[in-house]
């Protein structure tokens, strides 16, 4: 069996469809083979093990990616935090251009994986489109109607009657509680007023 290299850490779930916002590692991503076998590590208890990449979108250094069996954003945040491995020749790492001599024998596969640039709500507290979002001091807002991913983070667009379009920035700071009957939110000063 050959050996495998870190080609991208995956940082956060990007829309409703599965994309997951990955971090190229040293650039091994723009040179891995189409179609070449990935593995999430580590493994998630569910969820998929070994991919490829259907499609890629977004900027270079962090590209959005469409997994094999990745369909939704549940199994997106399932796979959020984990790396995607590569052989190493699939990652272009084993031959120079000749073919015939190693390229980087000191390629750091220990690496630490870089931040995120916000921490996504987890997947227990994703909340259901048409749940009433409750702020703790003015009370029923109005009602979830759609999740918009930004680039920092994933932003509520609320209906309300009173209101308009109310643009929640998913965050704990905001988002108290979550569950099948409703959000609880506290809305920042000035938030409502600005929508």
């Amino acid at each position: 069996m050959g050996t495998f290299c870190k080609v991208a850490y995956m940082s956060r779930p990007r829309g409703l469809k599965g994309e997951v916002e990955v971090q190229d590692a040293d650039g091994l991503l723009l040179n891995l083979r189409d179609a070449a076998e990935l593995w999430v590590v580590p493994p998630a208890g569910r969820g998929v093990r070994q991919t490829r990449i259907l499609s890629q979108r977004g900027e270079p250094g962090r590209p959005w990616l469409k997994l094999a069996g990745v369909n939704d954003r549940d199994a997106a945040f399932r796979i959020t935090g984990r790396w995607l491995l590569a052989s190493e020749a699939d990652a272009g790492l084993g031959v120079d251009v000749a073919g015939s001599a190693p390229v980087s024998e000191g390629f750091d596969r220990a690496a630490t994986p870089p931040q995120p640039l916000a921490t996504p709500l987890p997947p227990r507290q994703l909340p259901r489109l048409g749940l009433p979002v409750i702020d703790c001091k003015l009370g029923h807002i109005g009602v979830l109607k759609e999740l918009r991913s930004g680039f920092a983070q994933t932003l509520w667009v609320v209906d309300s009657e009173l209101f308009g379009e109310v643009l929640v920035p998913a965050v704990d700071a905001y988002v108290l509680a979550v569950d099948d009957q409703k959000a609880d939110v506290s809305l920042p000063r000035g938030l409502l007023e600005l929508n």
